[in-house]
């Protein structure tokens, strides 16, 4: 079982490599490149909010032995902000049919 999953594992990393390296051809490979492509947008995003909330001092370096204090108001702050990014990815990604 477990060399099945390591042959497997080593011929999906070689087949995602040569995707990546454009060896491949094809509407499988071309598939596969777009949804890496999208994959590595969203995660940064997901970098530049952390970023984001580490400059307006959301997110803290640790304090000692690892605790981390929120505020009420940050939280509060974090889900609307949250809340409104979700809501215009919804407005984008969801089309509103036009009437004539």
């Amino acid at each position: 079982m477990r060399e099945t999953l390591r042959v497997w594992l080593v011929g999906a990393e070689t087949y995602v490599l040569e995707v990546l390296l454009e060896k491949r051809r094809g509407k499988i490979a071309t598939l596969v490149r777009g949804f890496l492509h999208a994959l590595s947008r969203i995660y940064k995003a997901i970098i530049k909010a952390r970023r984001f909330l580490y400059n307006l001092r959301f997110l803290q370096v640790k304090q000692p032995f690892g605790k981390r204090t929120y505020s009420f108001w940050k939280v509060l702050l974090f889900v609307l902000i949250i809340s409104a990014l979700a809501g215009i990815i919804l407005a984008i990604l969801i089309p509103t049919g036009s009437r004539n």
